[in-house]
């Protein structure tokens, strides 16, 4: 079963990196564009319409490399003040008017494409996605846990460690897992004695900041 599961796991790896994205920053892809490093964002939501008042949100995504990127923004509509400091605003910016306009203005050339504001998604570690792309992840951590209970004697970390890496970081923990902790040939057998519930709950609490510090140095 563990094999079949890491079969299911590859193939949704390129489904994942096409269709989830992962927060970014609209002034660092404002600096991008201009640079011409982005070529092309997609807009989501509407823009301010003329005579409209107040505030509304629109969503940008962007390509990174491999990952899909994503950042929301709050868009004033033309001659409304800014919103007060203590004021509950969505996004990590503020535009007047429309986000396409913004960065039409940040570089010449940027390919705009637009659609609407995405009403059935859901977060699964750092990733934003569908929400249909939770059930088949949802199958595979059912998977790996069903593999842990029937197996007598697991590998590298006992039922405790395994446990905390499941329930902490469920993504990583369960392909994580399903290829360490047991035999699946060609890796090599474990040759340490295994480690207990506490490795296991450092080792997600490590991964689990890591993808902050990676962002927060990405981004800085």
């Amino acid at each position: 079963m563990r094999v079949v599961l890491l079969v299911v796991v590859v193939a949704l790896v390129p489904t994942v990196l096409a269709l989830a994205a992962v927060p970014g920053s609209f002034d660092r892809l404002r600096g991008d564009v201009t640079a011409g490093r982005v070529t092309a964002v997609e807009v989501l939501g509407e823009p301010v319409a003329e005579g409209d008042q107040g505030f509304r949100t629109q969503e940008v995504r962007w390509r990174d490399g491999l990952l899909l990127r994503a950042a929301e923004v709050t868009v004033l509509a033309p001659g409304t003040d800014a919103p007060a400091p203590d004021a509950v605003v969505v996004g990590d910016a503020v535009v007047v008017g429309d986000v396409a306009a913004d960065l039409g203005l940040a570089g010449a050339g940027v390919q705009v494409t637009r659609g609407p504001l995405p009403t059935s998604w859901s977060g699964v570690g750092s990733f934003e996605g569908p929400r249909w792309l939770a059930v088949p992840l949802l199958l595979v951590w059912v998977g790996a846990v069903a593999s842990l209970l029937g197996s007598p004697y697991t590998w590298r970390l006992n039922g405790w460690g395994w446990g905390w890496l499941l329930l902490m970081v469920p993504p990583v923990g369960a392909v994580a897992a399903l290829l360490l902790s047991g035999p699946l040939p060609p890796l090599p057998r474990a040759r340490r004695r295994r480690r207990g519930g506490l490795t296991g709950l450092l080792l997600a609490v490590a991964v689990g900041a890591l993808p902050g510090l990676l962002g927060w140095a990405a981004w800085s």
